[in-house]
C-alpha cells in the first residue's frame, strides 16, 4: 500500500496533460493548501507563481519560520516533493487567501490551482492547528452556518468571475465542508461549470442546508472520500454517497491524509467503514438529539473559555502536560453552575455512547 509519498514517486513523472487530474491528485492539493504561503503565493489571479517556485520559496525559509507555517514535518516533506516534481511543478497557483478572526471565531485560508487554461481548482484549508479554528467546526453543532462557509462562498464567486473555464472545487477536513457550501450556494451559472467537488473527510451540515435547491444541484458531482475509522466525516448530515479509503494508521490519525492509501491513480478502498467510526457516528447523533441548540453553544464555549483563559492558542499547547494541568486545576475555580453542566453535559455523551453500543449489539451490528 502506498501513501501521498509513494504516489509521487510512482506517478510524478506523468504530468496532468499525460495522465488526468483524479482523487489522489485532489488530496495531495488540498494537504498542500495546510502550508502557510503567505507573501509567498500572490493574493491576486496575476501573476500567478508555479507550485514549484513556491515550494522552493518556502523550503528557502528558516527552518523555524517552515515549523511555524506548517501542521506537521509531513508538510515540509511535501513540499520537498512538490518543488521537483514533473507531475505538479509547473502548475499555477494564485489568489492566496488567510485569515483568522477571534471575534466571530473563523478560520479561513483558501488558494487557486490553475490546472490548465481552461481548468482550475479551488482549494480551501481545512481546520489548522489554532483552538478557533477548532472551535469554529464545534460551532457546526447549533449554527446552520459558519463564518467560513461564507467567506467560502464569496472567495469561489469573486474567482469565478475572472475565470470563464471548468472549476474544480474541494478540501479536506473542513476544507470539504467548505467545498461543498461554497459550490451548492454558488450562483447557477457559476454552479454549472464546476465539474466536481471533492470532501476529503469533511463534516457535515444541518438537515436545511441538505433540503437546499443548491445542493440537490451539485449532490452528483460530490465525491467524498472518509478513512475507514472515520470520526470528522461523520460528524452532522451527508446526503451525498462516500468512498471509504483504507487509511495506514488508527482512531483519529486516520484522518491524517499523510496516512491514506493510494495504488496507480486512485485510492485503495474499503467495502465499508469500521463498525467503530459506525458507533461514533450514532452516539454524537444519538447525543447532540437530545441537547438544544443552547445547552451545545453553552457547552462548546465553557470548553473553548477554558482553553482561552489558560492561553492556549494551539493544538500544540495542549501537549504541553503543564496546561493540561492548568485547565484540571482551573476547573475548582468554576462556579457552580457551569460544572454542574459541564458534568450533565458529559454525562450525557456516556450515555448516549452506552445506548448506541447496546443497540448495536442487540442488532449484531459489533463486529
Amino acid at each position: 500500500m502506498g501513501n501521498l509519498f509513494e504516489y509521487l514517486a510512482w506517478r510524478g513523472d506523468l504530468t496532468l496533460a499525460q495522465s488526468p487530474f483524479n482523487a489522489v491528485d485532489n488530496l495531495i492539493l488540498t494537504t498542500l493548501t495546510y502550508i502557510h504561503f503567505r507573501d509567498i503565493i500572490p493574493q491576486e489571479m496575476t501573476p500567478a507563481i508555479t507550485i514549484g517556485e513556491s515550494c522552493t520559496q518556502f523550503l528557502a525559509l528558516p527552518q523555524a519560520e517552515q515549523i511555524s507555517r506548517v501542521r506537521c514535518k509531513n508538510d515540509q516533506i511535501l513540499a520537498e516533493k512538490l518543488a521537483d516534481c514533473a507531475r505538479f511543478r509547473d502548475v499555477k497557483i494564485c489568489c492566496y487567501a488567510e485569515e483568522t478572526d477571534l471575534t466571530t471565531e473563523s478560520q479561513f485560508a483558501a488558494m487557486i490551482f490553475l490546472l490548465g487554461e481552461d481548468t482550475a481548482f479551488v482549494s480551501y484549508r481545512g481546520t489548522d492547528n489554532t483552538i478557533v479554528g477548532w472551535k469554529e467546526d464545534f460551532n457546526m453543532s447549533f449554527q446552520e452556518t459558519i463564518p467560513a462557509q461564507h467567506t467560502a462562498l464569496n472567495y469561489l464567486e469573486e474567482f469565478a468571475e475572472q475565470f470563464s473555464g471548468e472549476i474544480r472545487v474541494g478540501g479536506h477536513s473542513k476544507g470539504g465542508n467548505l467545498a461543498v457550501y461554497a459550490a451548492a450556494k454558488a450562483h447557477t451559472s457559476i454552479r454549472a461549470r464546476i465539474v466536481a467537488v471533492y470532501n476529503n473527510d469533511g463534516p457535515g451540515f444541518w438537515r436545511s442546508f441538505l433540503d437546499t435547491e443548491g445542493y440537490g444541484d451539485i449532490l452528483l458531482r460530490i465525491q467524498t472520500y472518509i478513512p475507514q475509522s472515520s470520526i470528522f466525516g461523520v460528524f452532522l448530515e451527508h446526503e451525498e454517497p462516500y468512498t471509504v479509503v483504507r487509511s495506514t494508521s488508527i482512531g483519529a490519525l486516520q484522518h491524517d491524509p499523510y496516512n491514506w492509501t493510494a495504488l496507480g491513480n486512485d485510492f485503495i478502498r474499503c467495502e465499508e467503514v469500521t463498525s467503530g467510526s459506525r458507533i461514533l457516528d450514532l452516539t454524537f447523533k444519538s447525543w447532540l438529539e437530545r441537547l438544544s441548540n443552547e445547552q451545545r453553544e453553552e457547552f462548546v464555549d465553557a470548553i473553548y473559555q477554558l482553553l482561552v483563559e489558560n492561553e492556549f492558542h494551539s493544538l500544540k499547547d495542549m501537549q504541553n502536560p503543564r496546561g493540561v494541568y492548568a485547565i484540571l486545576k482551573s476547573l475548582a475555580h468554576e462556579d457552580e453552575e457551569t460544572l454542574l453542566m459541564l458534568t450533565r453535559t458529559i454525562g450525557q455523551l456516556v450515555r448516549a455512547a452506552r445506548r448506541t453500543l447496546r443497540d448495536m449489539q442487540n442488532d449484531n451490528l459489533i463486529f
